[in-house]
């Protein structure tokens, strides 16, 4: 499984205000910036691109990023807290501080159909966040905090669509307590020792992944996919259905080993 592990470089020239809102406004390529000075309630609402920039302490609280491509770009302790961020674009992009162990805020944003690959978003917090479409892919996300964070939207009154792609990334020890995965693709990724406690996998792909360790108590599996998934530990008992659930055939003596049925060769 890959390892997200971008390299934001070490130099960066200082963007005044004025600078930064000519190159915003005429379309340009923000590169290789220190950003942490901006205020962002004149940021120009249009796709801003940035590549190899910095930002530090920053709140965008206040700035409309919709549709913002960031290449190779550093965020230490930032919060984006309600931004708007929907289908925005972030590629190998550093959202973790290793001097503090302490990843960015993005409580309550909204992050509909926005993208990150290749990034590292290790200790992170996506409470309440609006990740329908979300793609997360080759990224590491340890110990990330998703908990009433949504992949979900209601279509007219009643009818409820779910939708994310979490693929070949690593959710470990992350906490998804009572999140809703239905139909939602997570191939590959790893969810070693997550809180998935009364989560929803209803239908949801998790084939070639690793959910060894995971806290699956009262989550719902009915229909998932875990063919080929590591299950070390995976007790079907503590579940609260698995009507229909999909397994490998090597996977057999793993799961029913919770039942108590033991399996030997024909």
């Amino acid at each position: 499984m890959p390892s997200a592990e971008p390299d934001a470089g070490p130099s960066f020239r200082s963007l005044s205000q004025a600078e930064f809102q000519d190159a915003a406004e005429a379309g340009d390529v923000i590169e290789g910036a220190e950003l942490s000075g901006i205020d962002w309630s004149d940021c120009p609402q249009t796709d801003i691109r940035f590549k190899h920039c910095r930002f530090e302490e920053v709140r965008f609280k206040v700035a409309d990023l919709e549709g913002a491509t960031f290449e190779d770009c550093l965020f230490i302790r930032c919060s984006f807290m309600r931004t708007k961020l929907a289908t925005a674009r972030f590629s190998a992009c550093i959202f973790f501080d290793r001097a503090s162990s302490k990843g960015c805020d993005f409580a309550h944003a909204e992050l509909r159909d926005a993208t990150f690959e290749r990034c590292n978003l290790s200790a992170s917090t996506f409470s309440s966040a609006n990740l329908y479409g979300v793609t997360i892919k080759a990224s590491k996300v340890l110990g990330a905090d998703f908990e009433k964070a949504t992949f979900g939207r209601t279509i007219g009154t009643r009818q409820t669509s779910t939708r994310a792609f979490l693929h070949q990334s690593i959710f470990d020890s992350s906490n998804f307590y009572g999140v809703s995965f239905e139909s939602c693709s997570l191939m590959g990724s790893s969810l070693r020792l997550a809180d998935l406690r009364r989560c929803d996998f209803t239908d949801a792909d998790i084939s070639d992944g690793d959910l060894s360790g995971a806290d699956i108590a009262e989550a719902r599996f009915d229909g998932a996919d875990l063919r080929r998934a590591e299950l070390q530990d995976f007790d079907v008992t503590r579940l609260s259905s698995f009507q229909g659930l999909k397994v490998s055939q090597s996977q057999q003596s793993t799961l029913l080993k919770g039942l108590g049925v033991r399996v030997f060769p024909d």
